[in-house]
């Protein structure tokens, strides 16, 4: 079983000439090329075997010679295949190429592209490209003796076996975005330039970020590559691998690059906390969200799309520069976000919306919605599918939007019309109206002022309302929430919570006091805390502690108690 194949063509009627390996002149007269290339090679990159593609002409006349030629020197085996060109005898050669060279399992090819009719040479090209990319055999060389000078040099042509795999390495990365053959053709290069290895891992990090919808980690990959690596690229392909075309690889790989990098290099544990959120850094992301789109990675560019308007929510609400927390800066632009659908889909809210933001609203549902179901792998009744009429029209609405509206950063403000800086209290008010007269003094003293109140009450206790005012000498707007049954109206609270609905979305503040009245007038409390959350209104609910005996709060309410913060001023917001 051989192990190094040399793969060598034979035409009619040879000619005696002298040939040389092209970096050293000493010559070797020979009839065939493949007998000088044997002997003129030295003995570890010498084939072991020989097989000669012959037509049924060579095959009687030339091969014989290079039989007898060869004795001594190397096995040799004839192949023969047809002397035609059409699409017939194109597959039947390389048909024939590749079976004779998988029979003997060789590691390594090392081909001679001299002799035989012209489109041998190319035909032998095309089998080693095959043979090395899916057959995993090795090419050692492929040789052309260059017949019109004397004596004939050899030129190792492997490079012109390389080019084809880096123009589809480039390729891919263009078409497909993928840098992983760009990767592996690094990995293979490493043992002649050690230090492409680095490169080829980095590389692997950006396929890795780019398919994943990663802006910055790709940024970072990005300006680390095209600042370490153009030159010493451009030098190995050049100078350690002869390869063709290499200022121009290189600069096709620069150019993918410049779209994504970062503008400073960004080193060390906490890198991402040095970057700062500006229009140029939106504009930047947006880049790879229009690449992810046209590359029909939905799933990473809606993800990255609905991170991104929440960046862009969070720069117009001037927080560029702690835009990466979470809590409170992001979850805070998106509940903005959320409660600006959330009063476009109610008919007593929608008219206090702009066109502008009505539209955003629609835009930032369809997308959140797409987003989930692909986020969730489709683990939903609908279907997710772009042949879906349903999901394509949304998915069209979205793009449509993206493109014309928040791609250009558009300045929408987030508060709808009408949003004012009056803070509002919500209170039960059960049989002991000190609680409401508490509240209010609690939040004076806090040093909140209260300028609305949204009283919780019943039948019974509509008159304490009025006289827990007077007694904290409070006059300001209020409006009551009455239940019929305070005890087991449950049924009643969607009424309820639509009545205050409005006053929830005007309020610039909301303070919530979850005690006193019934456990129903309690659980309506905590219900608007809810709202108003959804709504985007900063909310802190507290609870007020009486430590005096029951008969004393029962005959004397209008004791100030202590107020007890269940939210913290910071997480108002959230």
């Amino acid at each position: 079983m051989s192990r190094h194949l040399l793969l060598t063509g034979l035409g009619l009627n040879p000619r005696e000439g002298e040939y040389c390996l092209a970096d050293d002149e000493k010559p070797c007269p020979a009839l065939l090329a493949p007998v000088a290339l044997l002997k003129l090679l030295a003995p570890e990159k010498q084939p072991d075997q020989v097989l000669a593609f012959c037509t049924k002409d060579a095959l009687a006349q030339t091969f014989p010679s290079l039989r007898d030629l060869l004795q001594g020197l190397a096995a040799v085996e004839a192949v023969e295949v047809p002397d035609g060109i059409n699409p017939k005898d194109i597959d039947q050669f390389l048909e024939c190429a590749v079976k004779a060279v998988v029979r003997h399992s060789p590691a390594r090819l090392t081909l001679d592209l001299t002799q035989g009719p012209r489109h041998f040479a190319l035909l032998l090209y095309l089998g080693g490209l095959y043979l090395e990319s899916l057959g995993n055999i090795k090419i050692e060389a492929a040789y052309y003796a260059y017949e019109f000078e004397t004596p004939r040099p050899f030129f190792d042509l492997k490079a012109l076996l390389e080019l084809p795999r880096w123009i589809h390495a480039i390729d891919t990365l263009k078409e497909s975005r993928d840098a992983l053959p760009l990767a592996g053709l690094l990995r293979r290069a490493e043992r002649k330039a050690p230090h492409l290895g680095q490169f080829a891992q980095w590389m692997g990090l950006a396929t890795e970020a780019f398919a994943s919808g990663l802006p910055l980690e790709l940024g970072r990959v990005a300006e680390r590559l095209l600042r370490e690596m153009p030159k010493p690229l451009r030098r190995a392909l050049r100078e350690e691998f002869r390869l063709p075309l290499a200022e121009r690889i290189t600069g096709k790989l620069d150019e993918w690059l410049a779209a994504y990098r970062l503008d400073e290099p960004a080193a060390g544990q906490g890198w991402k906390a040095e970057i700062e959120l500006t229009e140029r850094e939106l504009q930047r992301q947006a880049t790879l969200i229009d690449d992810l789109l046209a590359h029909g990675n939905l799933r990473s560019a809606l993800g990255l799309m609905n991170e991104w308007v929440v960046s862009w929510a969070v720069l117009g609400c001037g927080e560029g520069t702690s835009w990466l927390e979470f809590k409170p800066v992001r979850r805070r632009a998106a509940n903005r976000l959320d409660a600006l659908f959330r009063r476009q889909q109610d008919p007593g809210l929608r008219s206090r919306l702009c066109p502008e933001q009505q539209a955003l609203a629609r835009f930032w549902e369809s997308l959140t919605s797409l987003r989930n179901s692909l986020h969730h792998h489709g683990m939903r009744p609908q279907a997710v599918a772009s042949d879906d009429d349903a999901f394509k029209a949304k998915l069209d609405a979205v793009r449509r939007f993206w493109e014309s509206t928040m791609r250009r950063l558009p300045s929408i403000s987030l508060e709808p019309i009408g949003s004012g800086e009056r803070s509002l209290l919500v209170s039960p008010v059960g049989e002991r109206p000190g609680v409401l007269y508490s509240a209010l003094l609690g939040l004076n003293r806090e040093g909140f002022s209260c300028d609305a109140v949204l009283a919780i009450c019943s039948r019974s206790t509509e008159p304490r309302v009025a006289e827990a005012f007077e007694r904290a000498g409070w006059h300001g707007e209020h409006h009551l929430l009455r239940f019929d049954d305070p005890f087991a109206g449950i049924e009643e609270r969607p009424k309820l919570c639509e009545q205050a609905r409005l006053s929830l979305a005007q309020a610039g503040s909301v303070y919530v006091n979850v005690t006193g009245g019934t456990t129903l007038m309690g659980l309506l409390a905590e219900e608007l805390a809810g709202e108003a959350r959804r709504l985007a209104r900063p909310v802190r609910r507290f609870g007020l502690i009486d430590r005096r005996p029951s008969e004393q709060q029962r005959t004397n309410p209008w004791v100030q108690g202590e107020l007890l913060w269940l939210d913290k001023e910071a997480d108002a917001e959230s």
